[in-house]
């Protein structure tokens, strides 16, 4: 159940990150947030080094997602017609 309700709110997180929130600040709690959730995935058995990339790789994804996200409604805005 932990792991689930820390899945909410890193979902949680990243629907309500806005614009003007610093990247470095944002990537700093998206890091956080999932070497949390994989320390409670894993056992200990597996060294820090293997997991390194695999939580750079996961907050390299959720960075340009967000990245992408923010720029389509930000084109949406700004186009003829745009909201």
């Amino acid at each position: 159940m932990s792991i689930l309700k820390q899945v909410k709110e890193m979902c949680a997180y990243l629907s309500r990150v806005g614009r003007d929130d610093a990247p470095d600040e944002w990537e700093a709690s998206v890091r956080a947030m999932y070497e949390d959730l994989i320390a409670r995935l894993h056992s200990g058995d597996i060294p820090d080094d293997v997991l390194r990339p695999v939580i750079d790789y996961f907050v390299m994804k959720a960075l340009a997602e967000w990245d992408a996200e923010r720029t389509d409604q930000l084109r949406q805005v700004h186009e003829p017609g745009g909201a």
